[in-house]
């Protein structure tokens, strides 16, 4: 039997994972239709709805993000996007 692990997204990972896809705050707000406020305020505070925080985190997954964590620190991997 295989334990699944689902790594919640840290606000530094949003971060990461924007800049690695190369988007600002603004294209990302457009992208998903967050605020660019709501998606300031998660990458400053980690403050968000969880619904807000899954919205994001979907959108990065499918852009071939994938959200780990080792030794207890937060971080990405790039990978190629899901196909449509």
């Amino acid at each position: 039997m295989f334990a699944i692990h689902i790594v919640r997204m840290h606000p530094v990972q949003l971060k990461l994972a924007r800049n690695a896809l190369g988007l600002s705050m603004m294209k990302l707000s457009e992208e998903t239709g967050i605020a660019t406020s709501t998606i300031l305020r998660f990458e400053n505070t980690g403050n968000a709805r969880l619904s807000t925080a899954q919205k994001l985190q979907r959108f990065f997954e499918t852009s071939g993000i994938e959200f780990i964590e080792r030794d207890g620190k937060p971080g990405i991997l790039v990978g190629k996007p899901a196909s449509s």
